[in-house]
């Protein structure tokens, strides 16, 4: 490609426009890719039995702190990580996003859209009282108790930490990598994708997982080096850490397979902010629900503090666990149901949520509040956060009585 020349403030809509530095993280990456050192081709496992583990990867300033908490230092800069780049390539790709005027611009958006400083910083110094049901939550903000939908706030908060570390949010790395062909074939068969309003245009399932998964590759140079998603050799190596979270504690990636087909389809991959913004917004939505608590565990807390016939439910769903051989015989299906129940059930029910207000948390206490998450003042508006109750006002209502 023609070489361009690099401009603080110019517009990058093709990522073939790198500089020489980058060029030079290119070719060392391919060096060290080349040294076989793992080489197992064992076949990938089920998606529910693919964790993750945490690898820090991103800025070595600015980077916020995680959940659950759990110390970790970045790695030095001389160590090569599993990518073939070491912290400095990193720190260099990093301060080259920051400098693209569709971020700048996207930022500049996200500000105006927070008018309400007091709101703003009773959000990111809220106090985390108990589970509601699968997205909401009791907060105390300062004097007042709210219920707030932590999903929303999650997503908007994620959606936020991407633009401000875009080049380097971190990359949480699969123990197994998994392809990418057959991912967006599983997203294509799930009922929440819609093709079956297209089936009669396009009949072959197959043919339109082998596009996408094309797709995907070609734009796989872009996903690393802003977002830190690896694709290689046709398989999907790492995943953007949306939440800075260093454990994989309630991760899920049952949403996976739709991710990367809806990276496929909803992004507009011409318009350079439009692209950023819907890669931003689409990495966000799919680290939340990767860490929200399943709608069956959410059903089950629900329906135990509700007093309902739960003994007589976990009875059947013993024994056609069981006549389904999922186990082989009750004991061990009571056993892990008894380890089901106490993530479901007590002081820890429901803890995903704890996880996701914690991420806000933390990253304000990290970044200060110059850095912290901008609240929309349509939060307060929509719902997202309501205020219940005055503690001011009960604590005089208690002092009368």
């Amino acid at each position: 490609p023609k070489r361009v020349d690099l401009n603080p403030t110019r517009v990058r809509t093709d990522h073939l426009q790198r500089s020489l530095e980058s060029v030079w993280r290119e070719s060392k990456a391919s060096v060290a890719d080349s040294n076989p050192t793992e080489q197992a081709e064992t076949p990938p496992p089920p998606l529910a039995d693919a964790p993750a583990v945490v690898a820090e990867g991103g800025p070595t300033a600015g980077a916020s702190a995680s959940v659950p908490s759990v110390s970790a230092q970045p790695p030095p800069s001389e160590t090569v990580g599993p990518f073939g780049e070491d912290q400095g390539m990193r720190d260099t790709a990093f301060r080259e996003a920051q400098q693209l005027t569709s971020i700048l611009q996207l930022r500049t958006a996200v500000a105006l859209a927070s008018d309400d400083c007091e709101f703003g910083r009773g959000l990111n110094q809220s106090v985390y009282v108990g589970p509601v049901d699968r997205e909401l939550v009791i907060l105390q903000c300062g004097p007042a108790l709210c219920l707030a939908n932590v999903s929303l706030l999650a997503r908007e908060f994620a959606y936020q930490r991407l633009l401000r570390l875009f080049g380097g949010p971190g990359r949480i790395v699969l123990r197994q990598p998994l392809p990418v062909r057959e991912l967006i074939s599983l997203g294509i068969q799930d009922p929440g994708s819609g093709y079956e309003m297209i089936a009669a245009e396009h009949p072959d399932p197959e043919a339109l997982a082998a596009q996408f998964s094309s797709c995907l590759e070609e734009k796989a140079e872009l996903l690393h080096e802003y977002f830190m998603l690896d694709i290689a050799d046709g398989k999907l190596w790492s995943l953007p850490n949306a939440l800075g979270v260093t454990s994989d504690t309630g991760l899920k990636f049952d949403e996976l397979p739709l991710f990367l087909l809806r990276m496929c389809t909803d992004i507009d991959w011409e318009e350079e902010k439009s692209c950023f913004e819907g890669l931003c917004r689409l990495i966000a939505d799919f680290s939340v629900e990767a860490l929200l608590p399943s709608p069956e565990d959410a059903a089950r807390v629900l329906a135990t503090s509700a007093g309902s016939n739960a003994v007589v439910t976990d009875a059947q769903a013993l024994t056609a666990s069981v006549a389904a051989g999922e186990y082989s015989d009750v004991a061990e299906a009571a056993a892990a149901a008894k380890a089901k129940r106490a993530r479901t059930v007590g002081p820890h029910a429901l803890q995903e949520l704890r996880f996701l207000h914690e991420a806000i948390r933390n990253d304000a206490a990290s970044v200060g509040a110059a850095g912290a998450c901008r609240w929309p003042g349509v939060f307060k508006k929509d719902n997202t956060v309501l205020k219940l109750v005055s503690l001011d006002q009960l604590y005089r209502i208690f002092e009368r009585c």
